[in-house]
């Protein structure tokens, strides 16, 4: 019997991860802000930087990731044609 459990691909799941640790970087963040106050600006920056280079990076495994994909997808027609080729090919000589 199937699963009725959804398939997620393994980068999928490594995104939805990557976004869990931005989120708990971003509420982790939020109470340092509430600390460093009016004089910390030079932190406030430093930090929204970091967390704007997550974003940038959790944006490129994404690009990475539907890469693959398509390279998967057509590599999978090309064999699915190659299958097909080949049973018409086993049974005209099967004849």
């Amino acid at each position: 019997m199937l699963s009725t459990v959804p398939f997620k691909c393994l980068g999928c799941l490594q995104i939805d991860e990557l976004r869990k640790q931005i989120q708990a970087t971003c509420q982790s963040i939020n109470p340092l802000g509430k600390c460093i106050g009016t004089g910390g600006a030079a932190a406030e920056s430093s930090i929204l930087n970091v967390l704007s280079q997550s974003v940038a990076l959790a944006n490129m495994c994404t690009d990475f990731i539907y890469e693959d994909m398509d390279q998967m997808t057509r590599e999978l027609s090309m064999w699915k044609r190659a299958y097909a080729e080949h049973s018409e090919q086993l049974s005209e000589e099967q004849r």
